[in-house]
């Protein structure tokens, strides 16, 4: 075992990445550090509880291809997942472990779908449509009306709840509130994520709201919109929507276009493989 970057003694410290000639998952060394395996997650966070952690892809993941290839958005009804095909206008039904319920809701009174979130105070989906439109269906795929939301953007993209309020998210780096019968309360957040990379949807977690861009990157921010941080999500090319369930659960669902894919997030110790350097990389977790 040979350490090709990091080194020992005080230049060492929590979070470094080294490289190591090495395949285990864990590596301690001789002075008592520890170095946990790049590709390799710790989602028990007490196990080392002065490492970074990131959401990482170390959950739940099913795929929808063989029912969809133009996954745009992903909800939860509490019970199951319900996923957006953007071509075709239909909300596909999953259960808690991905399993297709031989069931879907057809969009069929507008276009153009980019988003969808539900809203468990009034027993429905709010879906974004028409690019300025916010449709309303029931589960079981009666359409009970839409709000028209020009007045404040003709490009939306996406669409999130606290359980009480709304928030959509135009191509324009904006979010616009709402309350619960789709009167517009503000402009809460302007160029949100990074001017480099366009937007692709939003979500809330009941503390932080995130925003998904291309490149993958995702964005952190406080419930005033103070950027708090960023991440990678890395297990699809092409992620085109990003879920929480909220209710106490740290979860992120990434909708996977290229891949056709729905894929867990977990707050986890750890980072991604990387064997450039001649060597497997590790970083140091304790």
């Amino acid at each position: 075992m040979a350490i090709k970057l990091g080194g020992g003694g005080s230049a060492s410290q929590i979070n470094e990445i080294i490289s190591l000639n090495d395949s285990a998952n864990t590596v301690t060394l001789s002075d008592g550090r520890v170095y946990l395996k790049g590709g390799v997650y710790e989602t028990t966070l007490s196990t080392y509880p002065d490492a970074v952690t990131n959401p990482q892809p170390s959950g739940l993941a099913f795929s929808v291809g063989s029912q969809l290839n133009t996954n745009y958005g992903v909800a939860w009804d509490g019970t199951f997942f319900w996923v957006l095909d953007g071509y075709n206008n239909r909300l596909y039904k999953y259960n808690s472990s991905g399993v297709y319920q031989s069931s879907y809701i057809t969009v069929n009174q507008f276009s153009g779908t980019t988003g969808v979130v539900w809203d468990a105070n009034a027993s429905e989906f709010k879906i974004t449509a028409n690019n300025n439109r916010i449709v309303r269906y029931s589960n079981t795929g009666t359409y009970l009306g839409n709000f028209y939301i020009n007045g404040q953007t003709s490009n939306v993209k996406d669409i999130t709840t606290d359980g009480t309020d709304f928030w959509v998210l135009d191509g324009s780096r904006n979010v616009f509130k709402y309350n619960a019968s789709f009167v517009y309360q503000s402009t809460v957040a302007t160029g949100v994520g990074h001017p480099d990379f366009a937007i692709k949807a939003l979500t809330f977690d009941g503390t932080f709201f995130y925003i998904l861009s291309t490149a993958q990157h995702v964005y952190k921010y406080n419930s005033s919109w103070v950027f708090q941080n960023s991440f990678n999500v890395t297990a699809d090319a092409t992620p085109e929507d990003i879920m929480s369930k909220r209710g106490g659960d740290t979860s992120l669902f990434v909708c996977g276009r290229g891949s056709t894919s729905i894929k867990e997030y977990k707050p986890a110790v750890g980072v991604a493989s990387n064997t450039s350097l001649g060597g497997q990389n590790y970083v140091r977790v304790k």
